[in-house]
Formats: structure tokens, sequence, C-alpha cells
């Protein structure tokens, strides 16, 4: 990480893609915020359809999720991830 100055920020939650070269992400969170990664939403991900990280902000309660639509994926199979997604925070009621 000699490119990015990280040390106001911590690493919380990232994606690389296994399947394909290139890609993925990472959330970084300035140090004075509490946060953590949504552990339940880790493993959603899926290369070519559905790049995802998460975050808890737990001193406001919300989660932030970060999605990707591959432009060579199937749009269903998108759609169907999507709202997976979408029913386990909302049972997690955040």
């Amino acid at each position: 990480m000699n490119i990015l100055d990280s040390d106001n920020f911590t690493l919380i939650s990232n994606f690389s893609r296994i399947a394909c070269r290139g890609g993925g992400k990472c959330r970084f969170v300035k140090n004075h915020l509490q946060a953590k990664e949504v552990n339940y939403l880790v493993n959603m991900g899926c290369d070519k359809v559905f790049d995802l990280s998460a975050v808890e902000m737990l001193d406001h309660n919300i989660i932030t999720v970060w999605i990707y639509r591959s432009p060579y994926g199937e749009f269903y199979d998108f759609f169907s991830k999507l709202e997976v997604v979408i029913n386990r925070v909302q049972v997690k009621n955040k």
C-alpha cells in the first residue's frame, strides 16, 4: 500500500475476484468511526455476476453495501443474488 496513505483509515471489507484477472475492491473507514465487516454477507459475491462488500457502521446502526454488476454476467443471476442480500439485511433489522 505504498501509493495510499492509510494512517487515518482502517481496512474493513474487501472483495477479490477468483476466476478473473484484475478487479476487486476494498473499503476503508476513518479510524475514529466504529465499523465492522458484515460477516453474513461476505461470501455473497460471485465472479462475473456480483461483487459485494458490506460494512456495518456501529455508532449509527446502519449497514452500507457496495455492489457491482459485471456487464458480462447474467442479469437474472444478479437480481436473484440482490434479492437474497436485501432479505438478509432486512432480517437483521438494519
